[in-house]
């Protein structure tokens, strides 16, 4: 069936998971033909486009650790120093983000361990401590964060 082998055009507002989520509807409707093409893209950037007020906590979490490895410009970061600048944030809900109190270490890891991204015991400089490595956010970020936001 040519379905299988087929590439629809992917709106650029769709990010990864989402365009691999519409990927096989848009192959139905460009199948179909007019005027089902135009109108599935459309509902899929209504509905999945990049919108941050439609993330869920754990991928805007994934985000703003992105947003805070590349403001420290960090290959590596304490569990406590992510906590503490999460917590810090303007935007987001991590100031308040259990009773009115800022988000902790261990909830961090526990949103975080479904990703497969999990804290170590990571040296720095001198000392050891827990904490994450920029490369083990690799696939969570590909697959769950735009690139643009």
């Amino acid at each position: 069936m040519h379905l299988r082998a087929a590439d629809p055009e992917i709106p650029p507002q769709l990010h990864d998971r989402a365009s691999d989520n519409w990927r096989p509807l848009l192959a139905i409707a460009d199948a179909v033909g007019e005027p089902w093409p135009a109108r599935a893209r459309h509902a899929a950037v209504q509905l999945s486009g990049n919108k941050r007020n439609a993330e869920t906590p754990a991928a805007a979490l994934l985000a703003d650790i992105r947003d805070v490895f590349t403001e420290a410009g960090a290959d590596r970061m304490e569990s406590r120093l992510l906590a503490i600048a999460l917590a810090s944030k303007d935007e987001g809900p991590w100031a308040e983000w259990r009773n009115g109190k800022p988000i902790t270490v261990n909830q961090i890891a526990a949103i975080l361990g479904p990703f497969g991204v999990h804290p170590k015991t990571i040296r720095f400089g001198d000392k050891t401590a827990k904490g994450y490595l920029l490369a083990d956010f690799e696939d969570a970020f590909a697959r769950y964060v735009p690139s643009e936001r």
